[in-house]
């Protein structure tokens, strides 16, 4: 009988993000750090969310 090897496929690595920060050449840009690249689905996701936030957020300067 032929031996069966593991699937050395890509493995789901739930996204993660370990912080923010600014960006030193623009005052109205935010970097965001994630644990891994982010496929353009999950980029037009955290877009949605971060509009809905800005949109409730307290009135800023």
């Amino acid at each position: 009988m032929a031996e069966v090897l593991p699937f050395e496929g890509k493995q789901h690595v739930p996204l993660r993000c370990p912080g923010i920060g600014r960006d030193g050449e623009n005052p109205k840009a935010l970097v965001v750090y994630l644990n891994r690249k982010a496929t353009d689905d999950e980029m037009r996701f955290i877009h949605d969310v971060l509009q809905r936030a800005a949109a409730s957020a307290p009135k800023g300067e």
